[in-house]
């Protein structure tokens, strides 16, 4: 008799697990991420001094979010990437090996704000 039967596959939940963990690991000790700050003490970040915040997502489990300056509509913006079983970034169509590169890829493209 299965004890769960409506239970999801275990094997399935425990690769997002060990991918999403294996990702918080390996991203720790990059200077932009900060899992732990919340919607509002990224945007203050990023009003202050910071280019942009990487987060734990604090609407989808298991997501990250990607908080930066829109200088189209002079605001803060939010976007939120995917960690796939293979505890790399997914989102706009583009996969990141790790926060390093994600990184990178994401600072060419940022302008410095004005004073």
């Amino acid at each position: 008799m299965d004890e769960f039967p409506n239970s999801p596959d275990i094997s399935v939940q425990t690769m997002k697990f060990n991918s999403r963990l294996n990702f918080l690991k390996d991203s720790w000790a990059n200077e932009f991420f900060r899992p732990f700050e919340t919607i509002a003490s990224a945007e203050g970040m990023i009003k202050s001094h910071r280019a942009y915040v990487i987060r734990l997502s604090t609407s989808t489990p298991g997501c990250i979010a990607i908080t930066r300056w829109n200088d189209q509509y002079n605001q803060p913006s939010h976007k939120r990437f995917e960690i796939d079983s293979h505890s790399r970034l997914v989102g706009d169509n583009q996969v990141y090996a790790n926060i390093a590169e994600f990184s990178k890829s994401f600072a060419a493209g940022i302008k410095p704000r004005p004073q």
